[in-house]
């Protein structure tokens, strides 16, 4: 009986060294957003609309450092679309559509708030820095240059931000996590690189700050630990 339960013993601070030792995780998450925008004016005499979609895949590899502390990277692709009745692309030209592809990097520290069940449940903080470069793209252009769509070259910016996220997993075995991460809270930068091709250019260098809990900032995913 005794080695019966010397054996069980054994075997449950093994299983407890394996699950403290998977200190490293790839995995990533994935975000759609949709938003509509009724208030850009009137345009041939009723409201001009505009709709936003957006989607980011965010590969993403991290290190445990303590119960409480880990840090970690993301890379980023996004793309999306503006879809309005008067965007304004560059001075005298409009068009119905604006497609944006983005690609950039997220380093993050990442502080695990409380754990229950185990650990089976964690709620985080994610803070982090992140950088992006944009490609915004004009389909359907109007006033009677839309032979010159492929001469109208593409707005590129750089865009930067600092701030926080909230997030929850659900670890239902040492080797696999759900996460989801919802909201920002902090700054962010957007800067116009070929001013030179958009001189009349509205899409200005702009900047923001403050929270967001729009869908643009919600992204779920799957981690798996080793």
């Amino acid at each position: 009986m005794k080695k019966v339960i010397l054996a069980l013993v054994a075997v449950a601070m093994v299983a407890t060294a394996s699950a403290q030792e998977k200190k490293m995780w790839i995995g990533g998450t994935l975000g759609i957003g949709m938003a509509q925008n009724k208030s850009m004016g009137v345009v041939g005499g009723k409201e001009n609309k505009l709709d936003k979609f957006n989607m980011v895949i965010a590969p993403e590899f991290g290190y445990r450092l303590n119960e409480k502390w880990a840090v970690g990277a993301q890379l980023i692709y996004g793309l999306g679309s503006y879809k309005g009745d008067a965007l304004k692309f560059q001075k005298g030209v409009e068009g119905d559509k604006l497609n944006t592809y983005s690609l950039g990097i997220a380093p993050f520290v990442r502080w695990n708030l409380v754990s229950l069940a185990n650990g089976k449940f964690t709620f985080f903080f994610d803070g982090s820095l992140y950088y992006k470069h944009n490609k915004k793209a004009m389909e359907g252009v109007y006033d009677g240059i839309v032979a010159f769509l492929d001469g109208i070259d593409p707005i590129h910016t750089n865009e930067w931000g600092v701030g926080i996220r909230p997030g929850f997993m659900f670890s239902p075995t040492p080797s696999f996590s759900l996460i989801a991460k919802i909201g920002f809270l902090g700054f962010k930068s957007e800067n116009i690189c070929n001013k030179e091709a958009h001189a009349y250019s509205y899409d200005s260098n702009s900047s923001w700050w403050g929270l967001d809990f729009s869908t643009e900032n919600l992204a779920i995913g799957a981690l798996f630990n080793f």
